[in-house]
């Protein structure tokens, strides 16, 4: 046979016309040919065998596909249960801000009225004696003279707060509620790959008598980021450029998250307030060359509070940036950490004296405790503070290596963590907040980590170390979406990180 020709030949033909071409005999072509098709038979089989393996899979898959659904489901409807609650405490929070807002403005509105009526009473007064001097005799009215003069200046002096708006205004603003635009991370899904082994293995259990199939079948919905204490925080953005313009750092020691998804950083280095959006991109600058901020935080309100240590004092600004009062000079040493209960006071550690302060929100003190020290009720060098869910307050004693809780009138409650680097120990801990579960979070600083610890003190696990590229590790928070704010902070070097719980 011709295979150069695919054709059937003789022998003849093999020496003349097909001399130069490739030639077997048939026997030999029918072999190839019979195995060939063997090869091919074989296959064949093996492919039916394994779509009919497969075909066996996919009743079960669909099944198991199914029962996942139902988990998913069940969890939306828990999370959205969860979340539900958090909006009614937040309402229930703010209605009781506006009651408090709305009482102290009807007040102070009917002490301007009392003020404007005295004020008319004494003008009419004024008035009256001048008018009756006016028919008066030359010599009674020239006697009288002084005492024109004398009630005059008594009425108009500036002490008398004789004005027609009072200064500063306040009287004339009305009250607005600016909502959040922040959308709500509710949760997203994702595909979770099962082998062969693991899917008749969740099939099995699944077809088990008795058996829950949703207690065996993970959810494909995230759940509550702060619930999940076993994946490792993923990073979502960073901003490590070391500089004194828009988008770079300088000594980036605190750090607050608003309602709208914003994140402020205060900047000792650069003396002032970064903005951030939930993506990094820089929004705003607060403040530049006028503060020196040691710590930041957000009011019930929604405006931006700090410690300026240098001036020893508070200095508070609107969120578009505006300076609204400055207040506490003469009341501190040297203001370093502050922060916002739910109950509106704020708390403020000062490490010129190694105390807390508890302040009310008409700014009286309400509190200050602590002194130098290795006691319970002592300190050496507080810097941060936090607050818990029930209005604990939360330090970082740097100095003393541990973290200290207080119920809200300032009465100890723990210590967590003491001197060295093994799980639960602390080395000079700097930042401190706490998550959505109560959960205390520690920017471990002189050990290069981040620790978790649960709200009754005990070590959970460590969210990030040097393996994640932890250096320094100073302020840390929780923006609204739930993840984890980080900054670093070196002579220099300087970083904001965002992780994904």
């Amino acid at each position: 046979m011709c295979q150069t020709c695919d054709t059937v030949i003789c022998i003849l033909c093999i020496m003349n016309d097909h001399s130069d071409h490739d030639a077997s005999e048939i026997p030999v072509v029918v072999q190839q040919q019979q195995d060939e098709i063997k090869n091919l038979t074989n296959m064949v089989q093996v492919k039916s065998k394994e779509l009919q393996k497969w075909a066996l899979e996919l009743d079960p898959l669909r099944q198991v596909y199914l029962l996942s659904c139902q988990s998913a489901e069940a969890a939306i409807k828990e999370h959205s249960k969860l979340m539900m609650e958090v909006v009614k405490k937040h309402e229930i929070q703010m209605l009781q801000e506006l009651k408090r807002l709305r009482n102290e403005k009807l007040e102070a509105i009917e002490k301007e009225r009392d003020r404007v009526k005295y004020n008319i009473s004494r003008m009419k007064s004024m008035g009256e004696f001048a008018a009756a001097l006016s028919g008066s005799r030359a010599v009674r009215a020239m006697g009288s003279h002084e005492e024109i003069l004398q009630r005059m200046r008594t009425i108009m002096d500036t002490g008398s707060s004789i004005q027609v708006h009072p200064e500063g205004g306040q009287v004339m603003s009305i009250l607005k509620f600016l909502h959040s635009r922040q959308d709500i991370d509710f949760g997203r899904f994702e595909d979770a790959w099962l082998s062969a082994e693991e899917l008749a293995r969740y099939a099995a259990q699944a077809s088990a008598p008795g058996q829950n199939p949703n207690k065996r079948i993970t959810p494909m919905l995230n759940q509550s980021k702060s619930q999940d204490h076993s994946s490792k925080p993923k990073l979502i953005f960073r901003v490590h450029h070391h500089g004194t313009g828009s988008g770079h750092l300088r000594d980036p020691l605190s750090v607050a998250c608003t309602l709208h998804g914003e994140i402020i950083v205060g900047e000792w280095g650069n003396k002032r307030l970064q903005v951030f959006n939930s993506s990094g991109r820089t929004i705003r600058m607060i403040g530049s060359g006028m503060v020196e901020p040691q710590g930041v935080a957000v009011t019930l309100r929604g405006n931006i509070i700090i410690t300026d240590a240098p001036q020893k004092r508070m200095q508070v600004f609107s969120m578009s940036g505006n300076s609204i009062t400055k207040w506490g000079l003469g009341k501190f040493f040297s203001p370093c950490g502050v922060t916002v209960s739910p109950n509106g006071n704020y708390i403020i550690s000062d490490t010129g004296d190694n105390s807390v302060n508890i302040y009310k929100t008409d700014l009286t003190c309400a509190k200050r405790f602590g002194s130098k020290g290795l006691q319970d009720n002592q300190f050496d060098n507080p810097l941060y503070v936090a607050t818990g869910q029930h209005n604990e307050i939360i330090i970082s004693d740097s100095d003393n290596h541990c973290i200290k809780v207080f119920d809200s009138t300032g009465h100890f409650i723990r210590k967590i963590g003491s001197l060295g680097n093994a799980d639960g120990q602390l080395k000079f801990p700097r930042g401190v907040c706490t998550d959505a579960d109560g959960s205390i979070i520690v920017a471990d600083r002189n050990n290069d980590r981040i620790s978790l610890f649960s709200r009754q003190g005990r070590f959970i696990r460590h969210l990030l170390t040097k393996e994640d590229s932890i250096k320094d590790p100073y302020a840390v928070g929780i923006t609204v979406a739930g993840n984890l704010v980080v900054t670093e902070s070196t002579s220099n070097r300087a970083e904001v990180k965002v992780f994904q719980l």
